[in-house]
This record gives structure tokens, sequence and C-alpha cells, in this order.
């Protein structure tokens, strides 16, 4: 809700003001002409909404998901976009969102195109999502801008969760199987080391198990201390653009993994294509837009390439043939696609098989990684225990 003060006439003569608070102008005379007052003029009270507090996270992608899709329904039933604008303001969704449509809309009644004052206030959404709403504001569709718009980054989102849930669970399990390894030498193993001492006669496995115990436990602080500071160099090392980027370089060589990512990849990428191409875009802006989104950077240089030859005069889909590794019936779909005038929706389905391809290689990697990293840790415990059990079997040997 948004405060106003009104001046206003009664059916006496008497002239009335005061202040009101309600959802838009149009609601304070309607509610004035209620009372049996004549509205004379009804003006908004400029109010500074609450800052931030200093603990308060930052808006999260689904914040903003939420405000887009939000503004989309707004616009599409007939709600004016100043009016629009008050009600994601006062909609308490996130402080630091209220404060920018605040200052969007304050923007707006200087004559500033939404679309630019959006990039202004809010300049971290994706660049797709401004070169959408600057299309649907040409061709008077910003509501259907912001709801590709948010369905696309609702979509960018799945994509970057599915992959971070199927990689959490095979690192928890990793993690599980070392720190019961390590319980094992700190614990367990030091215990047989008092039955062993001085023996030359049992196993190299053995002495190795014993020894690797030995010094697990004299040594466990320095060993924390090392893990602790070799986990934080690496956390501050993946923070650095330039090792993301050499990371991705890295990715598709991976067995499995590699692939699926992959494919999750060029399944967004198409998306995105598909809807600023059907937002009339033009084909080189759709190109630049959904390539600036791409993460692994050979696909990335790969756009680049197809983007120079499309602009030299080929199809896209004979640059896609010739600078890209994409599988046959991927090209003969965007050259479908081409020919009858219907490559946004050619490239959605294009998406859809790429999104189920990406899903089953996920299945796969989880079916596979399970029983490999049981095998590897339950290996690795068993041969601890081997290590011990043939130790004390040459002593009893030895004893016979």
């Amino acid at each position: 809700m948004t405060q106003y003060a009104y001046e206003a006439i009664a059916k006496d003569g008497r002239s009335v003001k005061g202040k009101m608070t309600s959802a838009s102008e149009r609601d304070v005379q309607r509610s004035l002409k209620e009372q049996g007052l004549t509205p004379i003029s009804v003006q908004l009270v400029e109010s500074t909404p609450v800052a931030r507090g200093r603990f308060t996270s930052r808006p999260k992608t689904q914040d903003y998901i939420l405000v887009l899709d939000e503004l989309a329904v707004l616009l599409d039933s007939g709600v004016p976009l100043a009016s629009s604008i008050e009600s994601i303001e006062n909609s308490g969704i996130h402080p630091d969102i209220s404060i920018a449509f605040y200052e969007m809309g304050k923007d707006l009644k200087r004559g500033g195109k939404f679309s630019e004052t959006l990039r202004k206030n809010i300049p971290s959404l994706p660049a797709y999502v401004y070169q959408l709403i600057a299309a649907g504001e040409m061709t008077g569709q910003l509501g259907k801008a912001l709801g590709d718009s948010a369905k696309q980054m609702d979509y960018d989102l799945k994509i970057r969760q599915d992959i971070r849930s199927a990689l959490t669970y095979p690192a928890i399990l990793v993690t599980v199987g070392l720190c019961a390894v390590i319980f094992i030498f700190i614990s367990v193993v030091p215990k047989f080391d008092q039955i062993f001492a001085g023996r030359t006669d049992i196993p190299g496995l053995t002495q190795a198990i014993i020894a690797t115990g030995t010094f697990f436990n004299q040594n466990i602080t320095l060993i924390a201390i090392f893990a602790g500071l070799f986990g934080l160099t690496v956390w501050l090392l993946f923070k650095q653009e330039s090792i993301q980027q050499s990371f991705m370089d890295i990715v598709p060589k991976i067995p499995l993994v590699g692939t699926w990512i992959v494919e999750s990849e060029i399944g967004r990428w198409a998306t995105t294509l598909a809807i600023l191409l059907n937002n009339k875009i033009s084909l080189m802006d759709s190109l630049s837009l959904s390539r600036k989104g791409l993460r692994i950077p050979l696909f990335r240089n790969q756009m680049q390439q197809v983007e120079s030859a499309v602009r030299g005069g080929k199809s896209l889909a004979q640059a896609l043939k010739d600078n890209t590794h994409l599988t046959a019936l991927s090209i003969n779909l965007v050259q479908v696609g081409e020919k009858a005038g219907r490559l946004p929706q050619m490239l959605e389905s294009l998406a859809k098989i790429y999104d189920r391809a990406s899903k089953q290689r996920m299945k796969n990697f989880l079916a596979l990684i399970e029983p490999g990293a049981i095998i590897v840790i339950g290996g690795g415990i068993g041969l601890i225990f081997a290590g011990i059990v043939l130790g004390m079997t040459s002593i009893m040997d030895t004893s016979l």
C-alpha cells in the first residue's frame, strides 16, 4: 500500500484535506466519493522504503523470478505499469527489491523506459532479460516478455540445481567414506601398534598401515589444520573467474559428467534462443545474447564462430554444422525450422531432446557413482583390516 495526500470538497462546501493509504490513486478517488466527498487533487506522498538490514542476505534468484512473474501477471490483467511497480514495491518480497522498484517508479515518472530503469536499478539479471523486456516494450507485449524472462530464469535455475544436487550426493558419500577411513586410522589402527612393535616378520602391508595409523594419531591437529587450509585454498581459487573458466575447459573431457553437462548447456542455449526469437528479437542479437549465457568456453567459442558465419551469409543450420559438434538430428531440426519459418518451435523441440538426454545422463551417472563410491570406500576399509589380519596371522604362525 502507498500513502496519498488528498484535497476534496464536502457536500456543504467545506474543503477537506488529509492522507489515505491505498493501492492506487484511482482507489483513493473512489473511496472519497463513497464518503460523499468530491476529489480535487490526489498526490503520492514521497516516502523512501525501509533500507535493507545490515545482516539481511541479498535477493536470491527465486526472488527475482517471483517479481518478474508477478509483474507479468499484473500487466496481463490490465493493471497499469506504474501501479504494478507500486504493487511490487509494497509486496514485501525483499527490502532490496522494494528499494529498486521505488527508484524505478521515480525514473518512470521522469519519462524513462522500463527496460532502462530495470537495468539501472537491478543490474544483476541475465543480459537476455533486458533485451526481452526492451523488445516487449517496442511490440506492446511487455507482460509476455516479462513472463518469458521469468520462465527462462527459472529454467536456468533448475538446470543449476539439478547439477548441484547430482554432484552433492557423491560428494557427501565420498566425504563420509574418507572420514570413516580416517577414524579407523586414528582410533583403531594405533591400538595394534603395541602388538606389532619391534617385529620385523610382519607383512609390508601391515607395517604401512600401522605406520600410517600412528602418524595420523600423533599429528591429528596438524592434519586437521592442513585439511582446513587446503579446503579454504580450493574454495578461494574457485571463486576466481580465471580458475572457473579453466575448470569449465576440463569439464567436457570428464567421462559421463562432461557429456551430461554439455547436453544441459546445449539445451539451455536452445531454450534461450527460442524465447528470444519468439519475442521478435533479431537472429544476430538472439545468437549473441544466448551465447553470453554459456559457461563452457569451448561451446561459447564455437557459437561465436557460428555468429560470424551467419553474419557472413550462411544459414544457421549450415553454420552450426560447420562449427559445432551438434548431432545430425539437431542440425536437421534447425534446417527444417529455417525453411518452414518455424525456427523458434524447432529450437524448443531441440531443447527438449537435449533436456531429456541430459536427465538420462544424470540418472546413469548417479547409478554408477553410488556403487563405485561404495566399492572404493569398502575396498579401502577392507584393505586396512586385511593388513591387520595378515599381521596377526603372521604372529600366530611364528608363535607356532
